[in-house]
């Protein structure tokens, strides 16, 4: 299997395989890269595969909004996402001292995966479709990028989960329907 930072600038697509379904697939025009599959009733885990190797992306608390990275069979957490209320950028903190950030930009559709020196690693552009579906670009070399590929996958659960709480809390802002 190739690594990700070998598709430098070539357009990816991160499609929902079906309307009812929760079952994400990383591809080119011609191969399947990776896959994610949101478990759980109100979605507090996923599954991710790339290669032979798989993560379990998963929240430790229903009243937390911080994200948890794991090995598949593995107890521990290795990595872990923290939301800044009010801040564009949020933070994955990663093994030995590396961070990165996910900066989701307001009113665009549009997500970036940064190192801390704010160089875009990763650039997301969802598109408007019956299933869920965003185009994803590889922007620079990294062995960031070719070590943590899971990172593609925690930012698109992390824009569903905001997805998600906007659209109850907008009604409620201006008295209901």
């Amino acid at each position: 299997m190739k690594e990700l930072s070998e598709y430098l600038n070539q357009p990816l697509r991160l499609k929902q395989v079906s309307f009812f379904k929760r079952y994400y697939e990383l591809k080119t025009t011609e191969e399947v890269i990776g896959t994610m599959q949101i478990r759980g009733f109100f979605g507090n885990s996923a599954e991710v595969t790339f290669g032979d190797k798989k993560w379990e992306i998963y929240k430790p608390s229903i009243w937390k909004s911080n994200w948890h990275i794991r090995e598949s069979g593995y107890e521990n957490s290795f990595a872990h996402f923290e939301r800044k209320l009010f801040r564009k950028a949020n933070f994955v903190f990663l093994p030995v001292g590396e961070k990165v950030q996910i900066v989701f930009f307001p009113f665009k559709a549009k997500i970036e995966i940064q190192t801390e020196d704010k160089n875009c690693l990763i650039r997301m552009a969802t598109k408007f479709a019956w299933t869920d579906s965003a185009e994803i670009t590889i922007t620079a070399k990294s062995p960031l990028v070719n070590k943590y590929p899971w990172l593609i996958m925690l930012a698109k659960l992390v824009a569903i989960e905001r997805k998600q709480s906007r659209a109850v809390t907008v009604p409620t802002m201006f008295g209901g329907f």
